[in-house]
């Protein structure tokens, strides 16, 4: 946050938009812990893999689209 401080405002943006909940849940836990092993066991984050995907990297083909089953289930389960 240091380095916002030092600006009015962002760049691309009307103001800045701080995340404001500090409680540390189970959501957050298990949120954290999957994605963590997800990463660790494949060694891709979300927009590392979009990228290596675009480019046809072999592992990207078939993490993307189990990702993106992922995301999809996970809206699904919210509902």
């Amino acid at each position: 946050q240091f380095w916002l401080r030092r600006r009015q405002r962002p760049w691309c943006a009307e103001r800045f938009e701080l995340p404001t909940a500090q409680a540390v849940d189970t959501r957050l836990l298990l949120g954290a812990a999957l994605f963590g092993i997800g990463w660790g066991w494949v060694g891709y984050c979300p927009g590392p893999a979009l990228a290596a995907f675009a480019v046809g990297a072999r592992e990207a083909l078939w993490f993307v689209p189990a990702m993106a089953a992922g995301f999809w289930l996970h809206d699904r389960w919210l509902r």
